[in-house]
């Protein structure tokens, strides 16, 4: 049950790029929902003790700034 409840945090996670790319402000938002859902997800990956699951996680925190910074550059 904590793997399942873990992918619908970073599912949440993933789907807050909508607000990026049409919503004005967007990358702010995506920001903040991306590092809570891979903080709270993470949390219960380390709970689980499931590397793969903490991982994404923490990929899912990187990925707005990520982002970012490849906009900047291009």
């Amino acid at each position: 049950m904590p793997s399942i409840i873990s992918g619908i945090i970073f599912v949440v996670g993933l789907l807050s790029y909508y607000w990026f790319f049409f919503v004005e402000y967007g990358a702010i938002v995506t920001v903040i929902i991306t590092f809570l859902c891979g903080l709270f997800g993470g949390a219960i990956a380390l709970g689980t003790k499931k590397r793969k699951l903490v991982t994404m996680h923490a990929l899912l925190i990187l990925s707005p700034y990520l982002l970012l910074l490849v906009i900047k550059i291009f």
